[in-house]
């Protein structure tokens, strides 16, 4: 197989593997942001996806019944004035953000495999096959990472039992290095 065609699989995978982490993320910091990592993080402003909303914001206050319509914050770029980006207001944005990216560049990827595969002389009369095993990989790459991370990475209960865990198996391996 070119090796070509395997740097494009491996950097389409990869990039999917990405998205799945940032919407693992955008789904933490949404549902279990208090229990979470991020609850450590010094910005709780920006991690906080119930606070972090109001930073596009220059004077809200939370009250919308005073019948106040809150202000954008405006940049200034090259001398035209525009609000500020919403990606960059919280953490939720942004990684929403970074998820759309690391799926359109797989997205991009995806006809160039298509087209080395076809260049290396991949026989074609097995492309259904070959396309439900690349939908497999895809739904692993994604499936897993965000799984795994949602679950085991960012919630800080399950870290500390994952901590306890490995380190009663670390201790197990020194014993038995000993015997």
């Amino acid at each position: 197989m070119n090796i070509l065609l395997i740097i494009l699989i491996i950097m389409g995978l990869l990039l999917v593997v990405l998205a799945a982490i940032c919407n693992s993320v955008m789904d933490t910091v949404d549902h279990h942001q208090s229990k979470s990592i991020f609850s450590k993080f010094k910005n709780q402003k920006w991690w906080n996806q119930k606070e972090g909303w109001k930073n596009k914001y220059m004077d809200y206050d939370g009250n919308t019944a005073k019948g106040i319509t809150p202000r954008r914050i405006k940049w200034k770029i090259f001398g035209i004035k525009m609000d500020k980006p919403v990606q960059l207001t919280d953490s939720w944005h942004f990684f929403k953000m970074w998820m759309i990216i690391f799926i359109c560049l797989a997205i991009l990827i995806f006809p160039y495999t298509l087209e080395y595969a076809h260049a290396s002389g991949i026989n074609w009369s097995g492309i259904l096959w070959r396309g439900m095993v690349w939908l497999g990989l895809l739904g692993l790459a994604w499936n897993k990472p965000f799984t795994w991370t949602y679950k085991y990475w960012f919630i800080l209960d399950v870290y500390k039992e994952l901590n306890k865990e490995m380190k009663e198996w670390v201790e197990m391996v020194d014993r038995s290095k000993k015997i």
